[in-house]
C-alpha cells in the first residue's frame, strides 16, 4: 500500500476536478479508533491535541505513516492496474533532484528518456516552483497530447525531448534488456508479482544453455512496497516449505506467524539490490531471503519500514490508515528503524552501473566456489 511517509516521493497520481463542499473530519471517531487499535498504543496527550485543523500533523506525530484521505479531495492515488495518459514514468523526489524513471516499453523510454534522468524542465517551463502533485498533473494529459521534456541524463548531458503522451499499462516485473538479466520489481501487487516473475525466471531459465541455473538478480531499488502478502509468496517460491517468513505483532503481543508454502521452488543463485527507497513489503522480502542465507544482498541500507498498515472507512467515507502491526524477521529481528544491511555495500554510482554490478556478482560466487 502506498503511505504519506515513504510513498509520497514517488506519484501514481491524476488531477481530479471536485467541486464537493469541504467537509469536517470525524476527529472524535478517529480518536477512538487509534486509541483502540493504533500499534504501538497512542500517547493520550497527543490525541487530545487532534483537531480538524493539525489532523495532517497530528496523525503523523501519533504514527509516522498515518494518513487520512478525504473523500472530496482534489485527487486520487490510481490503483496500480487503472489506465493512464502519460509519459508512461514514475517521478522519484531524490536529494533534491526530480528523476524520472521510464516504464519499460513506454513512450518515455521508447523516445530515449534514460532511467534515473533529472527532469528541469516540462513543455519549456522550469519545474522548480512546483510540487509533486502538481507535476504528475502537468505530465499526465490526453491521449496523443504533446509533451515536451528537458532533462539531464545520468552522463549529466541535456537533452531535450517531445513525443506524444499515450496510455500505458506498466508491467510490475521487467526484465531489463541487455546480458545483464537483471529483474526490477517496482512494486508488489496481490496475485501479479509471484506469477508474473515465475514466468520471468522461467523463461531466463528455458533460455539459459549452461548446466547451472542462471543468476536470478532482483533490483528493488525503487520498489517502496505494496502488498505484504504478495511478498511473503514471493519469498516463498525460494524456500522450502513451512519455512519460518515472518512473525506479525498486533497491540496485545498476540503473535501471529506465517510459513512457507508448498509448491514449485526455485534453487537458484539469488542477489537482491536495494537502496535507501526501498522500504515497507520490499524489504520484509529482502530481510527474509537473507535471514535464511538464500540471497546476497547488494547496496546500501535500506529505509527502515517492517510494520503492516490498514485502511478503515469512516463515517463521513473518509479513509484513514494506520499502522495496526509490527513485522518480525526470521528469528525475531527488527526491521523498523534500522532497515536491512547489505551483504555487500555498493554506492549509488556502482547500483546504477549494470557492468559494476554483474562482476561484483561474479566475483562473489567465484569466492565462495573456492
Amino acid at each position: 500500500m502506498i503511505t504519506r511517509f515513504y510513498r509520497n516521493t514517488v506519484l501514481f497520481l491524476m488531477l481530479l476536478l471536485s467541486f464537493a463542499a469541504v467537509a469536517s473530519a470525524p476527529v472524535d471517531e478517529i480518536r477512538d479508533l487509534l486509541r483502540e487499535k493504533l500499534m504501538p498504543a497512542p500517547d493520550e496527550s497527543l490525541l487530545a491535541k487532534l483537531s480538524d485543523e493539525n489532523l495532517v500533523e497530528g496523525l503523523l506525530l501519533l504514527d509516522p505513516y498515518a494518513r487520512y484521505l478525504k473523500p472530496e479531495q482534489g485527487y486520487a492515488i490510481l490503483p496500480e492496474t487503472v489506465d493512464r495518459a502519460g509519459i508512461g514514468a514514475e517521478i522519484l523526489l531524490q536529494q533534491d533532484q526530480i528523476l524520472i524513471l521510464p516504464y519499460q516499453g513506454s513512450v518515455s523510454e521508447r523516445a530515449g528518456v534514460l532511467y534515473r534522468s533529472q527532469l528541469l524542465k516540462i513543455n519549456e517551463q522550469p519545474i522548480t516552483s512546483y510540487s509533486l502533485l502538481e507535476l504528475a498533473g502537468l505530465l499526465l494529459g490526453e491521449e496523443d497530447s504533446w509533451v515536451s521534456l528537458l532533462v539531464k541524463t545520468p552522463e549529466q548531458e541535456l537533452v531535450e525531448f517531445r513525443f506524444q503522451r499515450e496510455i500505458y499499462r506498466p508491467l510490475h516485473v521487467e526484465l531489463l534488456h541487455g546480458d545483464q538479466r537483471i529483474i526490477r520489481i517496482r512494486n508488489f501487487i496481490a496475485s501479479t508479482t509471484v506469477p508474473a516473475l515465475r514466468a520471468t525466471i522461467d523463461f531466463l531459465s528455458s533460455g539459459n544453455q549452461n548446466s547451472h541455473l542462471p543468476n536470478v538478480i532482483i533490483d528493488l531499488r525503487d520498489s517502496t512496497g505494496g502488498e505484504l502478502f504478495e511478498a511473503l509468496d514471493l519469498a516463498g517460491i525460494f524456500l522450502p516449505a513451512s519455512t519460518e517468513l515472518v512473525t506479525m505483532v498486533n497491540r496485545e503481543d498476540q503473535l501471529e506467524q506465517f510459513y512457507a508454502p508448498r509448491g514449485n521452488k526455485y534453487d537458484n543463485p539469488l542477489f537482491i539490490l536495494i537502496g535507501p527507497h526501498t522500504a515497507s513489503a520490499a524489504e520484509i522480502f529482502t530481510g527474509v531471503l537473507q535471514a535464511h542465507g538464500r540471497a546476497i544482498v547488494l547496496g546500501e541500507p535500506s529505509f527502515g519500514k517492517c510494520s503492516s498498515q490498514t485502511e478503515k472507512r469512516l463515517s463521513n467515507h473518509a479513509l484513514l490508515r494506520y499502522t495496526n502491526r509490527e513485522v518480525l524477521l526470521p528469528g525475531g529481528e527488527i526491521c523498523s528503524g534500522v532497515g536491512i544491511t547489505p551483504d555487500l555495500f555498493l554506492s549509488s554510482d556502482q547500483r546504477n552501473d549494470a557492468e559494476y554490478l554483474l562482476k561484483s556478482i561474479n566475483q562473489w560466487n567465484a569466492q565462495k566456489q573456492h
